[in-house]
């Protein structure tokens, strides 16, 4: 069984960890040499239920093992971000895993009708390949029907955007009174879960009865 806090002891984050596919899935999108271009739009595809994305490996044909982008996540084939600066963001070096903001699941990518994608501005039009390695969950339901998510600041642990039970996503005022939101999970960020230096993410789906919005929830 693997949780949200063991992601740091899993393959492709621990680099003494065996590379078993046996919990994971890869989703690979090919940027062929007819299609080269100066910048790539890949579509984020939905993983299994159960499953959430949590990295990306992004191939240049040709370029270096140094060479580095930084991806985007977008909604749709729009240009709008779904968590913004500095969550959306990935620094990506040429043929190696680089970490996602957050762990995305299946309702996450479906929050509007055409998705979401990752765009990967380069230099120069080139071609390549990139792969989407998603980790299996215990505490990611198979069934998000009625879910709701609460993203964290991995840095104040404080709730930085909610996606609520109709796929809308919003950004709670500070201010504000403690949130109820039924069946709302707290997601951390694929940096919380991977920094060695902070306590361990709870073994176990975190379920509050109420958000407080001002005050650090762990």
């Amino acid at each position: 069984m693997v949780y949200l806090t063991d992601l740091k002891t899993q393959w492709p984050w621990n680099p003494n960890a065996v590379e078993d596919l046996s919990d994971k899935e890869i989703y690979t999108h090919l940027v062929h040499v007819e299609d080269a271009s100066a910048e790539w739009r890949v579509p984020v595809l939905e993983p299994m239920n159960g499953f959430a994305y949590t990295g990306v490996r992004v191939s240049v044909y040709g370029k270096n093992p140094d060479y580095t982008m930084v991806s985007s996540l977008v909604i749709g084939a729009t240009r709008k971000p779904m968590f913004d600066l500095p969550y959306d963001r990935s620094v990506c070096t040429n043929a190696s895993w680089s970490p996602l903001g957050y762990p995305l699941t299946h309702k996450m990518i479906a929050i509007g009708e055409d998705g979401l994608d990752l765009l990967i501005p380069h230099e120069s039009a080139c071609w390549g390949r990139v792969d989407f390695i998603a980790q299996r969950f215990d505490d990611i339901r198979e069934d998000e029907e009625g879910m709701s998510y609460a993203f964290l600041n991995p840095r104040t642990d404080k709730v930085e955007w909610i996606l609520d039970q109709t796929n809308r996503m919003w950004k709670p005022r500070i201010l504000e009174e403690p949130v109820y939101i039924p069946a709302c999970q707290v997601i951390p960020s694929i940096l919380r879960l991977l920094d060695l230096q902070r306590n361990g993410w709870p073994a176990e789906a975190l379920l509050p009865p109420r958000l407080n919005i001002p005050a650090p929830l762990l």
